[in-house]
C-alpha cells in the first residue's frame, strides 16, 4: 500500500477508533480543549492524551488510568518537546513574516527558506510526542531527530496527513464546538496511527 493511500486510510480509520472510544476520548479531548485555553497544562495534558491514543493504535486496552499515567510519567518532558516546538515556530515564522515584508530585493526571496521551515515544522508536529513513546529513554534532541528522520522516510504520508490537518481546521472554522469535542483525540489519534506506520515500516526494513 502506497503512501497516499495509507495515510487517509489512517485518516477515515481515526474516526472510527474515535468512535469505539467515544467517551473516553470525547472527555479527553475536551480535557484537552479546556488546556490549551489555560496554555499552563497543556503539554502534559496532551503526553497523557497521545498515551491513550498511542495504545489505541497498538490495538490494546485504555481507560482514563492510562491518561494519568502520561500526564504524570510525561509531564515535565512534554514542556520540553512541545515548548520548544512552540518557541522554534515562531522564531521561524517571525523570520518569515520579515523576510516577506520587512526585506526588499532578492533578500526577500528568502522567505521562501522560512515558510518551507514551518511546513516542515508542522509536518512533524503530530509525530513527536508518538515517536517519544517508542523510546527507552527519550531525549530532546533524541525525540527531534526520529521524529523528523521517521517522517523524511515517508514524505507523502506526512505531507498528506499536514493537508488532512489543514482541511480539518477549515472545518472548525465552520463547526467550532467541533475544536473542544473532537479534533484533540483527531490530532492524537492521526499521530499516533502515523508513529506506528513509521516505526513499524523501519522494523520491517531491518528485518529483511
Amino acid at each position: 500500500m502506497n503512501q497516499i493511500t495509507t495515510a487517509w486510510k489512517h485518516f477515515f480509520r481515526s474516526f472510527i477508533l474515535f468512535y469505539d472510544d467515544f467517551f473516553l476520548l470525547l472527555s479527553l479531548s475536551i480535557l484537552q480543549g479546556l488546556a490549551l485555553v489555560t496554555v499552563i497544562l497543556a503539554p502534559p495534558v496532551a503526553a497523557g492524551l497521545n498515551l491513550v491514543a498511542h495504545r489505541i493504535a497498538r490495538e490494546k486496552r485504555v481507560d482514563f488510568d492510562f491518561f494519568k499515567e502520561g500526564f504524570r510519567q510525561y509531564f515535565w518532558k512534554s514542556y520540553q518537546i512541545l515548548g520548544s516546538w512552540l518557541v522554534l515556530m515562531l522564531i521561524v515564522g517571525f523570520n518569515a513574516y520579515f523576510y516577506a515584508f520587512r526585506v526588499q530585493g532578492l533578500l526577500s526571496y528568502f522567505s521562501i527558506f522560512w515558510v518551507y521551515l514551518i511546513l516542515i515544522g508542522l509536518a512533524i508536529w503530530p509525530y513527536l510526542l508518538p515517536v517519544m513513546f517508542y523510546m527507552e529513554e527519550p531525549t530532546l534532541r533524541g525525540v527531534y531527530r526520529n521524529t523528523i528522520l521517521l517522517a523524511f522516510n515517508k514524505p507523502l504520508y506526512a505531507i498528506n496527513v499536514l493537508i488532512q490537518l489543514v482541511l480539518i481546521t477549515v472545518l472548525l472554522r465552520f463547526l467550532p464546538f467541533l475544536l473542544l469535542l473532537w479534533w484533540p483525540a483527531a490530532v492524537a489519534l492521526l499521530g499516533n496511527l502515523g508513529a506506528r506506520y513509521f516505526v513499524g515500516f523501519v522494523l520491517e526494513e531491518e528485518g529483511k
